[in-house]
């Protein structure tokens, strides 16, 4: 049917919206300004074309074979086009009956684009074909009678694309049974504004799947949205540099791997009444031997040399020819910023207020840290700090790559510090969830974290920097995603929502499903609430296409801000060592997910996507996915 969506009605279906989180967008594709996106991502563009070509370029791109397409107008030829797209590897018309499949579409112009071509015709000989297609229902029963889908299907009038009355129409027809899958959306060509955007939702959840809703509808349908329709421009890891307690460089953090040596051990670098009680990770050097490697002054923050040291590494390794012409920016992370000295101060202060250096408190702030490391590098174009807890630094990272996309800069070192300090140790100690001996990550017998500090930073380069390379790029950045669920200040939610919606996000963003991935560096942290909810997100996720996984905690311990940048560049080591890390003292599998951790230093692995998960305080869950090059 085709009717005008009445004001009541609309109404009604949004506040009385039955829709549930067991409905799922499987797939979706957008068709606008002579490009095709399917899953958010493109896939095919001819560019100048009018409409008519553009879609027949579709058509023959795609290698349809449909002899009544050549009979459509252009209003269901892009509707049909777009459901091919859709459909093609993404549904198994096998599963389902044909009555239980539906089509909802709508649009704002009717069919007014072929009503004006049929009135032009009239004027000379009257064209019978156009005829038909005066009405804007034609494009469902084109669709239909390709697929022999049979369900209920209907196409509204609209001024705009009304997302929530959609979600609401269909959540009913789902809820009730009328349909067990549907294609929605919004179909509409007048002159040469055209556009198509269709979702796929079924009741099962799928890879990559996303819960429908207004929202993520919202997000695929404005796909075609950018300042440039061109393709997403790549962004690639030329350099990796860290300082850990498994290791003072890469190659050194590598071989600790290899072995199986882990970096916890007791307290030497803090005074404190946890010392021989809580074990840390640490990194090996006093202040003093950092300063010396650093050149920077002894007395500044311990945040600040490990920071310098690691992002001096990366941007080495990264050897970028004539890098004083290029756009250089500097991404870090970091949470505790100059709190060791302020811890300094405030010891002698609070004895006596006359007493105390103030210079000690002058470095307090997270800034400040980027601040000098930026200008000991020599970095003046970009600087910023970024500072969400744990994913930290992998918040770095993408902000990074958005930069570079969206051609702001050319080259950008990001990732993050920490150092260990009596702030986190007694605040992470308070909240009851530091473990007296050494973590292990997802055993179901796990205590809590071990605390760590350390630095981890890789250089991000566009396309054309990574042309000039004298040696080839580790990888590259292909999906991003950050969610908050703000369950809880501390405490992930128990289903695990945000890590599930960074880890789907991030695929979406990749245009990846989760038998892409070959591997998963863990949050895992160690903590009973942290594991179970990122079990739990997984096992939602990927269903039973489990990749392997570990948790590089058990080695490192939980460098907070810096976490996300040291596991990002043992993410690039993988694809390009073709290695999967242990995850130690892994013994019982937890009861609640059906999976276990990798406890074996694996070689000789096809790597080809790693996914590197950081998930903070507040629920500010980020997912990394680092892709092969070339392969």
């Amino acid at each position: 049917m085709s009717c005008e969506i009445p004001k009541q009605v609309r109404d009604d279906l949004k506040k009385n919206n039955l829709s549930t989180t067991n409905h799922h967008i499987t797939a979706s594709c957008v068709i606008s300004n002579n490009t095709v996106y399917k899953n958010g991502s493109i896939i095919f563009e001819n560019k100048g074309a009018d409409v008519s070509a553009f879609l027949l370029s579709v058509y023959q791109h795609f290698q349809l074979n449909y002899s009544r397409f050549y009979k459509m107008d252009n209003l269901s030829k892009l509707g049909w086009l777009a459901s091919e797209v859709l459909l093609k590897d993404s549904f198994d018309k096998e599963k389902y009956q044909p009555e239980d499949v539906g089509l909802i579409l709508a649009n704002a112009n009717a069919s007014l684009d072929s009503d004006q071509k049929y009135l032009k015709s009239v004027a000379d000989i009257a064209s019978p074909a156009l005829f038909v297609y005066t009405l804007p229902n034609i494009v469902t029963g084109e669709i239909c009678i390709r697929n022999n889908f049979k369900g209920e299907d209907a196409f509204f009038v609209a001024d705009e694309f009304d997302v929530k009355f959609t979600a609401s129409y269909v959540n009913d027809l789902l809820s009730n049974n009328t349909l067990q899958a549907c294609i929605c959306g919004w179909v509409d060509v007048l002159d040469d504004d055209y556009k198509a955007a269709l979702f796929l939702v079924v009741k099962q959840n799928g890879p990559a799947a996303l819960a429908f809703n207004a929202d993520n509808m919202t997000m695929l349908f404005e796909s075609d949205i950018k300042k440039n329709t061109t393709l997403t421009p790549d962004v690639f890891i030329a350099g990796l540099g860290a300082i850990t307690a498994i290791g003072n460089n890469v190659a050194e953090c590598l071989q600790s791997f290899k072995k199986g040596q882990a970096g916890m051990g007791p307290i030497t670098h803090m005074q404190t009444t946890h010392a021989g009680i809580l074990p840390v990770a640490e990194v090996k050097f006093t202040n003093e031997e950092l300063a010396e490697i650093t050149g920077l002054d002894a007395n500044i923050s311990r945040t600040t040399h490990l920071s310098l040291i690691a992002a001096r590494e990366a941007l080495n390794d990264a050897a970028i020819p004539d890098l004083d012409n290029l756009r250089l920016g500097f991404v870090s992370a970091n949470t505790v910023g100059g709190m060791d000295k302020s811890e300094d101060f405030f010891v002698k202060f609070l004895q006596d207020n006359s007493k105390g250096k103030l210079r000690d408190v002058f470095d307090h702030e997270c800034g400040s840290v980027t601040e000098v490391v930026a200008g000991k590098l020599g970095i003046h174009d970009y600087m910023t700090t970024i500072s969400t807890a744990c994913s930290s630094s992998a918040n770095a990272i993408f902000y990074a790559a958005r930069l570079i996309k969206n051609d702001m800069l050319d080259v950008v070192i990001a990732g993050g510090a920490d150092a260990l300090t009596k702030f986190t140790l007694n605040g992470f100690n308070t909240l009851m969830i530091l473990d007296k001996e050494f973590c292990k990550p997802f055993d179901e017998n796990r205590q809590g974290l071990n605390l760590g500090e350390g630095a981890g930073y890789v250089v991000l380069v566009s396309g054309k920097v990574a042309k000039t390379l004298t040696k080839p790029v580790y990888c590259k950045l292909s999906g991003y995603n950050n969610s908050n669920d703000a369950y809880h200040q501390t405490a992930s939610s128990p289903d695990g929502t945000g890590s599930y919606l960074a880890m789907q996000g991030a695929l979406a963003k990749a245009g990846l499903s989760t038998t892409d991935i070959d591997y998963i560096n863990l949050h895992g942290t160690g903590t009973p609430n942290n594991d179970s909810a990122e079990g739990t997100a997984i096992k939602r996720l990927f269903e039973q296409d489990f990749p392997p996984m570990s948790s590089t905690k058990s080695f490192t311990g939980h460098t907070l801000g810096a976490s996300g940048g040291v596991e990002a560049v043992f993410s690039a080591l993988a694809i390009k060592e073709g290695i999967i890390y242990p995850n130690l003292r892994f013994e019982t599998p937890m009861n609640e997910v059906p999976f276990t951790p990798e406890t074996k230093f694996l070689t000789g692995q096809n790597i080809r996507h790693v996914m590197s998960n950081s998930f903070g305080f507040g629920g500010n869950c980020t997912s990394l996915i680092f892709s092969e090059v070339g392969k």
